[in-house]
């Protein structure tokens, strides 16, 4: 039984690093960069950003800069976020408990109605209604997520 747990978690450490891996080449071979975002105004001086680029290691090898954010990112800093000027950190712990809010009511209301339609669904098997709420259902899993939320939105 440990065996299997070690397994389970090397296997799961693997995927991580894989994942972090090719998000982080992605980053790398896109065009532009973050900085280059936030200086796209030319009244910004040339010195000013190199400064920043500097700061942030924009122009250490891109293996220097991979060893250091996976680094960082496993003692949990997740660096500055250039959209709030505040560090990834704190942005993530003011949104997760909103986050958490969401994601445990729709968990609650879907448990709570798949449960219920599956029941009337057993009670009722060849009712017309069962076989709407049966397409209606196989239409909701097969409409990509993000065409659904923003359905759902408007």
């Amino acid at each position: 039984m440990l065996t299997l747990l070690f397994r389970r978690l090397a296997h799961a450490l693997a995927v991580v690093l894989a994942a972090a891996t090719v998000t982080f080449a992605l980053l790398q071979l896109a065009p532009g960069d973050a900085l280059d975002a936030a200086f796209e105004r030319p009244s910004v001086p040339e010195e000013a950003r190199a400064a920043w680029r500097a700061r942030h290691g924009h122009e250490r090898p891109a293996i220097e800069r991979y060893v250091g954010w996976l680094a960082a990112s496993a003692r949990g800093d997740f660096g500055w976020s250039l959209g709030d000027h505040r560090p990834v950190r704190d942005v993530i712990a003011d949104a997760l408990p909103r986050t958490a809010l969401l994601t445990g009511t729709g968990l609650l209301l879907a448990i709570a109605g798949g449960t219920a339609l599956g029941a009337w669904r057993a009670w009722r098997p060849r009712s017309a209604f069962g076989r709407l709420v049966d397409a209606c259902v196989a239409l909701a899993y097969a409409t990509p997520e993000f065409a659904l939320a923003l359905g759902l939105v408007t």
